[in-house]
């Protein structure tokens, strides 16, 4: 893989449609994780970030063009 193929798949992903309801389910995943007393640390707003990427790429991966709950779920 070139720096193009790269660009091109990060395009690709940059593309894909998080819903608002999906993004509200992802954050309050990630703060489940900041409330619960079992944790030392909860997931931080990068970690939020990186996993909507990983949630987007996902979905390329699967050929579509937006996030569902269980992308999230993977």
């Amino acid at each position: 893989m070139g720096p193009e193929d790269i660009a091109q798949a990060q395009a690709a992903v940059d593309k894909v449609v998080v819903e608002a309801s999906v993004r509200y389910y992802l954050l309050a995943i990630v703060a489940a994780t900041r409330g619960d007393e079992r944790l030392r640390l909860g997931a931080s707003l990068p970690a939020a970030l990186a996993l909507r990427w990983a949630c987007q790429a996902h979905a390329v991966i699967d050929g579509r063009s937006y996030v569902t709950p269980d992308d999230i779920k993977v």
